[in-house]
């Protein structure tokens, strides 16, 4: 696997430099994002080449709630690798509010109870 090869490679020097610049103990495990998080056997080769503990980021399966008649289990979990910017800013905007409501400001409210991340609207398809 050359390219992922050239991955391996990249991932040691980000590594050797991120313990070398801040002094800090090697990070415990690595976590795979974005679409080639889904290539199979990838993370299993990057761990037997580091020797690092490798994860698929699939933390929107965790934090979502989502209508299981609208989105299968298995399509969100092939798709949260792909949102993980989505849902760490989803996340940001939730912990913001959240230390508004502590403070006292007024935040912001949803037009309907029901809406959440994985709310569809008509007509979204073309976003």
């Amino acid at each position: 696997m050359p390219i992922v090869d050239e991955l391996v490679l990249e991932i040691r020097r980000s590594l050797n430099y991120y313990t070398t610049r801040f002094e800090s103990d090697r990070p415990l495990h690595l976590i795979l994002s974005g679409g080639t998080a889904n290539l199979k056997g990838i993370a299993e080769y990057i761990e037997l080449s580091t020797g690092f503990t490798v994860e698929i980021n699939r933390l929107l399966l965790d934090v979502a709630k989502y209508d299981p008649s609208m989105f299968a289990e298995s399509y969100l979990n092939q798709m949260a690798p792909m949102f993980s910017v989505a849902t760490g800013l989803s996340l940001r905007e939730f912990e913001e509010a959240a230390a508004k409501k502590r403070t006292g400001r007024k935040q912001a409210v949803p037009s309907e109870d029901s809406e959440n991340l994985l709310t569809y609207r008509p007509g979204s398809e073309g976003l």
